[in-house]
């Protein structure tokens, strides 16, 4: 409800979510109803801008206590983006190994998958599905590290084997893999890409920009 004088129109945009927001169109009668059943933002502001007769326009908003559905793991220890999580976080015993160039982390149950992780020391990640299962090779005897590095084995050793630009930007592993509990909760999308956040116990929390395939990049957060 709104009062005002002099206006020709007014349009409300409920800030449920930026892309494609909810908009309504009314004259200038002052009551407008509608329904939002959803939010991508916590807290969304609702804006109405009034044009007036002779030209001109006007534009007031307020807030809308309306949080998330779900909360950040990490929340309270840096700054919460903006985006609701997409869902509850992940609590999951993992696995991660150091290489020269890198690291790579196994994150069992994401979206119904098991994927490996390669994040790079120059900032970029990708992301493979984990193939591997009990039968296959867990290495390559014919592959021989340099004394004091590792073959990576099992999953991480058939990703780092296929996959060759992984080998050439990991290098050697620097030690043997090893179990972590990591978190994991993944950001609402609003458009293409996508933010992950991932971290390992003992470790600082790791935000993931993309799709895991080319320009996704990741950074350490305070």
């Amino acid at each position: 409800t709104w009062e005002m004088s002099g206006a020709a129109s007014v349009t409300i945009l409920l800030g449920t979510r930026h892309r494609f927001p909810i908009r309504q169109d009314s004259g200038p009668d002052g009551t407008l109803t509608f329904e939002a059943t959803d939010t991508l933002y916590a807290n969304p502001e609702v804006t109405l801008t009034a044009r007036g007769i002779s030209g001109g326009e006007a534009t007031e908003g307020v807030t809308l206590d309306w949080p998330c559905s779900h909360t950040y793991f990490f929340e309270g220890t840096v700054e919460s983006p903006d985006l609701c999580p997409a869902t509850s976080a992940l609590a999951v015993q993992s696995a991660q190994q150091p290489f020269q160039g890198g690291v790579m982390m196994w994150i069992p149950g994401i979206e119904g998958n098991d994927w490996i992780y390669v994040l790079y020391d120059d900032g970029t990640w990708q992301r493979y599905e984990d193939t591997w299962h009990e039968g296959l090779p867990e290495s390559d005897p014919s592959t021989i590290p340099p004394t004091g590095y590792e073959q990576p084995i099992r999953g991480f050793g058939k990703v780092w084997r296929e996959q060759p630009e992984v080998r050439a930007e990991l290098n050697w592993a620097t030690t043997g893999e090893s179990a972590v509990l990591i978190m994991y909760q993944r950001q609402v999308q609003e458009a293409i890409g996508g933010v992950h956040f991932i971290q390992a116990a003992g470790a600082k929390l790791v935000r993931l920009d993309g799709l895991g395939g080319s320009g996704s990049t990741w950074i350490s957060l305070p």
